[in-house]
């Protein structure tokens, strides 16, 4: 009687320790940094400000509002994107600090960090090989190169916001599986008891049939 409580056991202890995943100890170690809900926000915020940065930049470049004769517009929106960029590269280098060997094992966050380091490049040489580039007729091409940026930080933040929704899902996960551990014991506990006592009255001779 007791083996069937027992092999209930051994699932439940099996998925409180399916649950407790790499995956899921190093997104614990990045909910629980300093002020990472605040950052999360602030990424957000300034993926929607490049956005209108480049939606800028785009309609400067194609002329559909003519720039000022020095072009000042244009320089301010690239300065800025620099920035941004520059707190995207610090972002970078602060989840390799925290994850370490396991931030490359997401393919995303991977994929985020090429494009963020391409970006910040192309920026840099764009700000001292501008008048190149707009020869070539590559400029515009460099503008949606940052379009799909953006869209790959949206891409990101939402990811985020469902890495961080699943990982609550799997935190209930082990806090019902170590419950169901602690039930199926105590059930164990007391069938051993339920059979002892059933023992005590065979042995009396006690039972109903068995006088």
């Amino acid at each position: 009687m007791a083996s069937r409580p027992t092999a209930r056991l051994h699932t439940a202890t099996a998925l409180t320790r399916r649950a407790h995943t790499p995956q899921m100890a190093a997104a614990h170690k990045l909910e629980e940094a300093p002020g990472w809900s605040l950052r999360k926000v602030v990424v957000i915020c300034l993926v929607i400000l490049d956005a209108l940065l480049v939606l800028a930049e785009l309609i400067l470049d194609l002329r559909i509002i003519q720039p000022d004769k020095n072009n000042y517009a244009a320089q301010v929106f690239h300065f800025m994107s620099i920035a941004i960029l520059f707190v995207f590269m610090v972002e970078v280098f602060l989840k390799i600090f925290i994850f370490h060997l396991e931030f490359f094992h997401h393919k995303f966050e991977i994929l985020d960090a090429i494009v963020v380091v391409v970006s910040f490049v192309l920026d840099i040489v764009l700000l001292f090989r501008e008048h190149e580039f707009e020869a070539l007729g590559l400029l515009i091409l460099l503008r949606l190169w940052r379009v799909a940026r953006i869209i790959n930080g949206i891409i990101i933040s939402v990811k985020t916001r469902s890495e961080r929704q699943l990982l609550r899902l799997k935190q209930m996960n082990v806090q019902l599986a170590a419950k169901i551990q602690h039930l199926e014991f105590s059930c164990t506990e007391k069938e051993r008891e339920i059979e002892r006592l059933h023992g005590l009255l065979r042995g009396h001779g006690l039972l109903p049939g068995e006088a």
